[in-house]
């Protein structure tokens, strides 16, 4: 399978009500940002509170994304647990994701490089959809090195320890970064992944155009728009940041996050 990865990448957050995953704001976001070009979503990721979700809302939320948006699914599978991993990479290939994106297994911190690499290599072979890693050290403790990814066969690398050296060692290396996409991009990255994207499509949708167009002196006018446009950004939580910029731009837009978050 081919995936287009060159450019925006965007997370979406996870909109609540009461107990569960508010479908209807969730539909009119990936309206939003479908109308504003977005081609391609990173669904339970960091910023959509996967770490809060229990395994059915996971289930659901790749569900209710496949509905409600017609562009690429990534569907991140990260769990303490090999077995839960596998679980979701099977369900989310019968339910329309794309790709796969695998986290090293968290809460056992500095395990044994082989460990990881025999982990993400059974978690490949469980399905036939694409695998992309994805390299987050600093909740996972234990990092994707260029020793890993040679051994484990993948589609792309979402890099969001800024490890400069697993670019020439990955077919498509994504940068974890909002407001320093060019820099990346100079440095060999294909694409990024941009949380404040959630509320800013439109110019990264118009950043990803200009990068497309080789045109760097218009990307380099945008990225200093985006820095501008989210300078004000001011937030103890990013992804709570989101979702009341969010509420200010959808209708009844819930701004709430669940614990530990606030």
């Amino acid at each position: 399978m081919t995936i287009d990865l060159n450019g925006l990448v965007l997370p979406p957050v996870t909109p609540f009500k009461d107990a569960g995953i508010d479908e209807k704001a969730l539909a009119m976001h990936l309206e939003y940002l479908a109308q504003n070009g977005v081609t391609r979503l990173l669904v339970n990721g960091t910023t959509a509170e996967f770490f809060s979700l229990l395994p059915a809302e996971r289930k659901e939320l790749l569900l209710l994304s496949r509905k409600h948006f017609h562009g690429t699914i990534l569907f991140n599978t990260a769990s303490d647990s090999l077995l839960q991993a596998k679980d979701a990479a099977r369900w989310a290939e019968d339910s329309g994701a794309d790709a796969i994106v695998a986290m090293a297994p968290y809460y056992y911190s500095n395990a044994p490089e082989q460990g990881i690499i025999d982990c993400l290599n059974e978690l490949a072979d469980s399905v036939s959809l694409p695998l992309i890693l994805y390299n987050f050290t600093k909740h996972t403790n234990n990092p994707l090195t260029a020793e890993v990814l040679r051994a484990v066969p993948h589609l792309a690398v979402k890099d969001s320890s800024g490890d400069q050296s697993l670019i020439d060692v990955t077919p498509c290396y994504l940068a974890g970064t909002s407001t320093s996409m060019l820099e990346w991009i100079r440095l060999g990255a294909e694409g990024f992944v941009s949380a404040k994207a959630n509320f800013l499509p439109e110019l990264y949708m118009n950043l990803e155009k200009a990068i497309r167009n080789g045109d760097m002196d218009s990307a380099e006018d945008i990225q200093i728009e985006i820095r501008k446009k989210t300078e004000g950004f001011k937030s103890t939580c990013e992804i709570s940041g989101i979702k009341k910029e969010l509420s200010n731009l959808i209708p009844n837009y819930p701004v709430n996050v669940r614990f530990p978050l606030l």
